[in-house]
Parts: structure tokens; C-alpha cells; sequence
């Protein structure tokens, strides 16, 4: 018996019908977003809240002033796990259990909380290990 790509991989539109992009939106940056205030920015060393969202038809739209990072929340996880987009929405579909097969290529975050983890966070993160390791 053989699966079709459509029984196990859900387009944009199917997925945005099952979780709103506010709340992909929390989940993926650990922030409470709200229209109008600014967050932190999760891709960059962030001192200062630098990253808005804004509502654009049916889109809610990601912009940090600081790095110019900006998108849909697609490119939104494309850039944080610094994917292509078929991969971000197969993290998407695991991570929100909306499909029954989710390919043997995608590891799960280990962090329960699913922090925005930056490319700078993870460049500290493995300076800290590489100095555990040589102790």
C-alpha cells in the first residue's frame, strides 16, 4: 500500500485552517504577541524590543526593525530553524500533531517551551559546550 504526498503533508491554507498564526506565531517566537507592541527579536542579539506584527488582509506579518527580518510566519520558521519552506511546514505539521507521518528527517527541538532560538543564542550555546567538553 503506498501513501500520496497529499495524505501525509497539509498545504499553507490547511494549516492556517487548523492553528492561527498567532498562535504558531507564540509558540515558535516564546513571546505573547500582540498587534502593535514590539518583542524581542529571536534572530539577532536583542537588547532592546525590536520585532512587530501586523495584521495584512488575512496575513499576520512579522517585521524587526533592528535586523529586517520579515515574513509570513512560514518564513518565520523557515528562518529560525534555517530551513527551505517544505521543511518548515513539516516541523509545523509535528510539532502541531497535524498529520499522521511525519518523515524520518526532522529532529524535535529538545526545548519543551520551543524558545525562539537565534543563530546568535545558538552560536553561544556551542561555544559553552565546546568549553565543557575540552574540560
Amino acid at each position: 500500500m503506498s501513501i500520496s504526498f497529499d495524505e501525509i503533508y497539509l498545504t499553507s491554507e490547511q494549516i492556517l485552517e487548523r492553528v492561527s498564526q498567532k498562535e504558531l506565531y507564540e509558540h515558535y517566537s516564546g513571546e505573547k504577541i500582540i498587534e502593535g507592541k514590539l518583542v524581542k527579536c529571536c534572530f539577532h542579539k536583542d537588547s532592546t524590543p525590536s520585532m512587530g506584527f501586523v495584521t495584512l488582509g488575512t496575513n499576520i506579518i512579522y517585521n524587526c526593525f533592528g535586523c529586517g527580518a520579515k515574513g509570513n510566519i512560514f518564513n518565520f520558521v523557515q528562518r529560525l530553524y534555517n530551513c527551505n519552506y517544505g521543511k518548515a511546514h513539516n516541523i509545523i505539521q509535528k510539532d502541531f500533531k497535524l498529520s499522521k507521518n511525519y518523515g524520518s528527517s526532522y529532529i524535535a527541538p529538545t526545548n519543551s517551551d520551543n524558545i525562539c532560538i537565534s543563530g546568535y543564542q545558538q552560536d553561544i550555546r556551542r561555544q559553552k559546550t565546546e568549553i565543557i567538553t575540552k574540560k
